[in-house]
């Protein structure tokens, strides 16, 4: 009991001096310690959730507090907070690159594990939105339009095909 106080204290202390510094370099650090406090010393999932996000919000795209995100959603089977958390990535993102990667990220999760054909389809789209001559969305697209007889939807899709095709003739 006396170890948990001491976790306590401490994590009292990392709020307390995260919430009180000016610097921001400084002000991550110790945030990224107190959601790992959070997360491995006092079972606070959520905690170290707001704390990851909290980081996020000072410096967007902060490599640890992304890979602690992943890792603590993919621990506890949040798949749609994960599935939005590549989302709000890739909109985040400087170039087509990071926005492909977690446009593909969310694609996969909602394809495979949440098991939402629709908003993958939906994701799919933004990727050619993003990316029109990107054969893996497009084939993905294809897939699911003949699988469930989507002719129409099949249609517009080699529509837009032929369109970028035309467009990179020129």
């Amino acid at each position: 009991a006396e170890a948990a106080y001491r976790w306590d204290d401490l994590a009292e202390l990392l709020e307390t001096a995260a919430a009180d510094t000016t610097e921001p370099s400084l002000r991550v650090s110790l945030l990224m310690a107190l959601g790992r406090l959070e997360e491995t010393h006092r079972g606070q999932d959520g905690k170290a959730r707001d704390v990851y996000r909290e980081v996020l919000g000072e410096q967007p795209g902060h490599p640890e507090a992304i890979d602690a995100l992943v890792k603590l959603f993919t621990r506890t089977a949040a798949w749609e907070a994960l599935v939005q958390l590549h989302l709000e990535l890739s909109a985040d993102a400087e170039d087509v690159p990071g926005q492909l990667e977690h446009l593909f990220q969310a694609c996969q999760l909602l394809e495979d594990v949440v098991d939402d054909k629709e908003r993958a389809i939906a994701t799919y789209r933004q990727v050619l939105e993003v990316a029109p001559e990107n054969r893996q969305a497009f084939k993905a697209l294809e897939r699911f339009f003949t699988v469930d007889g989507r002719h129409a939807d099949m249609a517009d899709l080699l529509r837009d095909r032929i369109e970028v095709a035309e467009a990179d003739a020129q």
